[in-house]
């Protein structure tokens, strides 16, 4: 809270606190979502705009009671700015809100719809999670057990969600074998099944491993499910079932095989960007933290995915080809260009738009240069996305990578005397290389 009158400067009279400023990015923002607060009626109002805080936009409010609440000079209202970001993720947030709250109908609140129009939909991870502990708590457990011969059904009929992108063979026969072993108990086992999710069918959507490990082994004939009734999960969305199923992670004995969890996490993702979600929007790491992954981790990948979007898209929109410079015939011959460039005089190394720091750069600066004092400088630049050129541009001479340009010509300005003390100028090159190629036939 801040009621500090200083701060208070600028803003109308009716206003009599402030929320906490949140956290401006170093790169900016588009937009933001905002509260006002009687402080009176204990009534709210939010909202999302694109636009800075500075303008001192304050809504687009119809409701005639908000407004003549707001315009009494002798009102009490709290003002927050509750997230800054990308416009389109502060939409997508207020329209979570409005949801949850029912603000159309909720007399708490002056807004006028129970929701707003956002560009996506995110998952909703609290069904989600919900879902998940009633399943793992036992709540859907069946009464009886199954018999494995109807469950294999799921697997033969196509009626399952694979989160994983590969069957895991070694997990299969580990399955079989553990339940061998404990003569045919399979108490351990997890299979849960949506009832009447496709065209009146139930669909298996967690298990896939263990039915079919079941089915090899010898002794596991029954088994107990977790049967989920259609009205439960009716209104969840399909991608919604995928992270779901990447959240009910298997019983621990069953976990002792090496598995290929990026691969899942990939997916799970890769259905969120597809379905329209920003890759910047910080629901997809709520995603990838319930199944036990951080921000770092989860960065990386978004990272790739990202870059895999944007190429398919190129190709689709443009009929062109993104040229991978990291393998096969581009990498030899960009290997060969910076081969040819270098000589007595000039130093020459490769750089990629995607990631770069000044401090990679200049520690390879600084080996050429200690080996012959070279002072010439040719750096290649290659872009893993076509929107990484342009981004490039607008970073390397205004944004936040600005600053790296200035380091690297700060550093080569302090290395220009010569050995003898005499004026050696340098010269600093970058040269953009072809970031597409015409598609194939």
């Amino acid at each position: 809270m801040n009621n500090n009158p200083d701060a208070l400067v600028g803003y109308p009279k009716q206003i009599k606190e402030l929320g906490p400023m949140p956290k401006i990015p170093k790169n900016g923002y588009e937009g933001y979502f905002y509260r006002f607060t009687n402080l009176d009626k204990l009534k709210y109002y939010i909202g999302s705009r694109k636009g800075l805080i500075k303008d001192h936009y304050w809504h687009s409010s119809t409701c005639d009671e908000f407004n003549r609440d707001l315009a009494n000079p002798n009102a009490n209202f709290k003002f927050e700015i509750l997230k800054v970001g990308k416009h389109n993720i502060m939409e997508v947030i207020e329209d979570e809100m409005l949801r949850d709250v029912k603000a159309g109908q909720n007399p708490s609140y002056y807004n006028k719809q129970s929701a707003g129009s956002p560009k996506y939909k995110r998952t909703n991870q609290k069904a989600c999670k919900q879902l998940r502990d009633d399943i793992l708590s036992g709540k859907y457990k069946s009464k009886t057990e199954e018999k494995v011969t109807d469950l294999i059904k799921f697997i033969e009929e196509d009626r399952f969600f694979q989160v994983r992108v590969k069957l895991d063979e070694e997990k299969i026969i580990f399955v079989a074998n553990a339940v061998d072993d404990d003569i045919g108990i399979t108490e351990l086992c997890q299979i849960v099944i949506l009832e009447n999710r496709r065209n009146g069918e139930d669909v298996l959507i967690d298990g896939n491993h263990t039915v079919r490990g079941l089915d090899r082994s010898k002794h596991g004939k029954y088994t107990f499910t977790h049967r989920v009734p259609e009205e439960i999960h009716k209104s969840f969305r399909d991608q919604e079932i995928i992270v779901l199923c990447s959240w009910l992670n298997p019983v621990q004995k069953f976990q002792k095989t090496a598995l290929k969890p990026i691969d899942t996490v990939e997916k799970v993702l890769m259905g969120e960007i597809e379905n329209g979600v920003d890759v910047k929007d910080e629901s997809l790491y709520e995603i990838t933290r319930e199944g036990g992954y951080g921000k770092a981790k989860t960065t990386t990948i978004l990272k790739k995915l990202d870059i895999e979007v944007a190429t398919k898209r190129w190709r689709r929109l443009t009929g062109r080809t993104v040229i991978d410079y990291t393998v096969g015939t581009a990498k030899k011959d960009l290997e060969a260009l910076i081969a040819s460039t270098k000589n007595s005089t000039t130093m020459c190394i490769h750089k990629t738009s995607g990631m770069w720091k000044a401090d990679d750069w200049m520690n390879e600066i600084y080996i050429n240069h200690l080996d012959s004092e070279k002072l010439n400088l040719v750096i290649y630049v290659t872009h893993p996305a076509p929107t990484m050129s342009k981004n490039w541009y607008e970073e390397w001479q205004n944004g936040e990578s600005a600053i790296e340009r200035k380091k690297i010509k700060f550093w080569l300005d302090s290395q220009k005397k010569g050995k003898k003390g005499e004026e050696k100028p340098y010269t600093l090159r970058m040269t953009d290389m072809p970031y597409d190629v015409p598609n194939e036939l």
